[in-house]
């Protein structure tokens, strides 16, 4: 991992990840531009061929929510087909397994991102800057988890789909205020840091656990290591070293135990293929005559 450093160069900061011009778009939610599937976008999609083109084949979806969050520059960004227009201050909700643009495109703008991925169980927050087209992640990176104060009622944003409409974008907006202060506070102090060693540990039980939650659907390695925070390289190697076995072997294990789990249950074999992400039934099994050899699948 690189260090990153702003856009914005020449502001004066005061916080140890952000200057003061992402702080105050941070802290005042009535200049966000919110484009969420939850309500109606308040950014309008623009025709952009040479965009499409690029995220058809650079598009992806997995099992955890994400917020992207323009802090400077400016750029677009796919959703569900879209292309949106995005400056200082829009924030962009993904909801699990909702196709949105992977990585940027050469051509994109300068620009620096905060983005946020919430699991089941944490929160993972870090900066992110476009430069020359390419990303690159902040040396430091936030761990919370849910039973901490400072983040607990972004949780919300999980369950959505279940908030009335006429509340919606109330429920957002404060779920999204309560996720920005917990990473900014969370992000502010450097008197207590975490030893590096002990936060890979707790980095790489975390993604242990998301898989474990999804029954590795949607856990592609490419998004695991992002999750993570590291290069594949160097992700699959911190792995191997604290669970003494290698991610596709977890994500087998995982499968293997939430289908028996399911089997036990009387679910069918088609239920227990769109739970764990197989394209169909005959893809589960042809997984299944191999992973339980000997067993009932």
């Amino acid at each position: 991992m690189i260090n990153i450093y702003c856009y914005n160069s020449g502001m004066e900061t005061a916080h140890p990840l952000f200057t003061n011009a992402m702080l105050a778009r941070l802290r005042h939610p009535e200049g966000w531009r919110i484009i969420s599937t939850h309500g109606p976008p308040d950014v309008a999609p623009v025709a952009h061929p040479a965009h499409r083109r690029w995220m058809a084949a650079h598009s992806h979806r997995h099992a955890n929510l994400e917020v992207l969050f323009f802090l400077d520059g400016a750029g677009w960004h796919g959703h569900r087909g879209n292309v949106y227009p995005c400056a200082p201050g829009t924030v962009l909700l993904f909801d699990a397994f909702e196709e949105h643009d992977r990585n940027c495109p050469p051509s994109a703008p300068d620009a620096d991102h905060l983005w946020v991925a919430l699991t089941r169980e944490h929160a993972i927050a870090r900066r992110v800057a476009v430069r020359a087209g390419r990303l690159t992640f902040a040396e430091r990176s936030l761990l919370l988890a849910r039973d901490d104060p400072r983040v607990s009622g972004a949780f919300l944003l999980r369950n959505l789909a279940e908030t009335p409409p006429l509340t919606r974008r109330l429920r957002i907006i404060s779920a999204l205020a309560t996720l920005l202060a917990g990473v900014i506070e969370a992000g502010g102090r450097e008197d207590d840091p975490e030893d590096p060693r002990l936060f890979r540990q707790r980095m790489i039980a975390t993604v242990q656990q998301h898989i474990r939650d999804t029954a590795g659907r949607g856990a592609t390695l490419d998004h695991l290591a992002r999750l993570a925070g590291y290069s594949k390289y160097h992700f699959l190697r911190l792995f191997s070293a604290q669970t003494g076995t290698t991610v596709h072997q977890y994500i087998d294990d995982c499968r293997r135990a939430r289908a028996r789990q399911r089997l036990g249950e009387g679910a069918s074999k088609k239920a227990i293929a769109r739970e764990l992400g197989f394209s169909c039934p005959a893809a589960y099994s042809r997984w299944a005559r191999n992973a339980f050899t000997g067993e009932a699948s």
